[in-house]
């Protein structure tokens, strides 16, 4: 379950703006929109992100949010493959969600970009205690991707998945039929991954595809956490992209969006009331987080 949550039924929500709720309203879906329509709601539901966009010159993400607005106003809804070529990819092939987001976000000044930035810094070394030879690797990346770990009862809570990825990540991990390339020793070397300076937003990707590109539908993900702590920061829960489907490429994408203490349910231009959490989905693909202030 996602803590905090309450459990009702849907109710659809026609006209959010003019009930006074900060949520934007639903996009049209003419084709294999909706991977773009579920990663567009998440980010422009965290108002950090739509307070840099406005402040912005000019920005991928900036044009869309104007297009919105002007066309809410005439009381229509946006497509996003209008933006062609910009926002959107010219190939009206369904896409990966989180490439799209990668994608989008890149398109975008460096002062946008530095939302959602953080450093993975990798190192390895050898353990023989007369060489110690040390190899470092920094990369500065803006999505986090959780490896699901195997489990007999195959479900697995938020926290645990973060544990199991960042935490375990921390400790000196041996390789495998490593050889050291300055002593030359066989199975010596050991790696660790940690992370440093995240920024205002985490997203976090579950990497749900097998060796054959399938998706993983046996993972059930329970007690998604509306609060976490990462390198001492605290972030909260602002969104999640749902994929229903056996591949990323195939399918359907949804989102949930909170503000406050509710829950919206997106899915393209149906956007919903919906306070009961989907606790044990075996449908989430990614998370997106907002520093507490």
């Amino acid at each position: 379950m996602l803590v905090d949550a309450t459990s009702s039924s849907h109710k659809n929500v026609s006209k959010p703006a003019e009930s006074g709720l900060n949520v934007m309203r639903g996009f049209y879906n003419n084709g294999n929109a909706c991977y773009a329509n579920a990663a567009i709601q998440c980010l422009l539901n965290m108002n950090c992100v739509k307070d840099t966009v406005l402040k912005s010159r000019d920005c991928a993400l900036k044009r869309v949010f104007r297009r919105y607005c002007i066309q809410s106003k005439s009381g229509d809804l946006l497509d996003l493959t209008e933006l062609r070529g910009d926002i959107f990819p010219n190939d009206l092939n369904q896409q990966d969600t989180s490439d799209f987001t990668h994608d989008v976000i890149e398109k975008n000044s460096d002062h946008l970009k530095d939302l959602f930035r953080f450093n993975q810094i990798t190192s390895t070394k050898c353990s023989n205690p007369r060489c110690n030879d040390l190899k470092q690797q920094k990369e500065r990346n803006i999505l986090y991707f959780l490896r699901i770990p195997h489990l007999d009862n195959k479900s697995c809570s938020m926290a645990n998945l973060l544990k199991f990825n960042i935490d375990a990540n921390k400790q000196w991990q041996p390789i495998l039929e490593s050889k050291c390339s300055q002593c030359y020793t066989n199975s010596h070397l050991v790696t660790q991954t940690i992370v440093e300076n995240p920024q205002q937003i985490l997203i976090f990707v579950l990497q749900l595809l097998d060796d054959n590109q399938m998706k993983n539908t046996n993972l059930k993900l329970q007690e998604i956490r509306s609060d976490i702590e990462i390198c001492n920061k605290n972030y909260v829960f602002s969104g999640a992209v749902f994929h229903h489907g056996p591949r990323l490429t195939e399918g359907h994408y949804t989102a949930i969006v909170k503000k406050g203490t509710q829950f919206y349910k997106a899915d393209d231009v149906n956007l919903s009331v919906c306070k009961r959490w989907p606790n044990n989905s075996k449908d989430i693909y990614m998370l997106f987080y907002e520093e507490k202030k």
